[in-house]
């Protein structure tokens, strides 16, 4: 970000150079959401099995 705003115009990066780095953020930001959401699955997945295991120990 700070190159963006360097007094010398040429030390600035260009817009292909700032489509490359926002590309790379994006799939980053992705990657980590997606990994988010695995995990999330997984203990979610963790609470319907205890919730379950849980019920069919309760007799009526």
């Amino acid at each position: 970000m700070k190159e963006c705003w360097d007094a010398d115009p040429l030390k600035r990066p260009d817009a292909n150079a700032l489509e490359k780095r926002m590309d790379r953020i994006n799939l980053d930001y992705q990657s980590d959401e997606l990994f988010k959401s695995e995990i999330d699955n997984l203990e979610m997945n963790k609470v319907e099995e205890n919730y379950t295991k849980e019920q069919e120990g309760i007799t009526i």
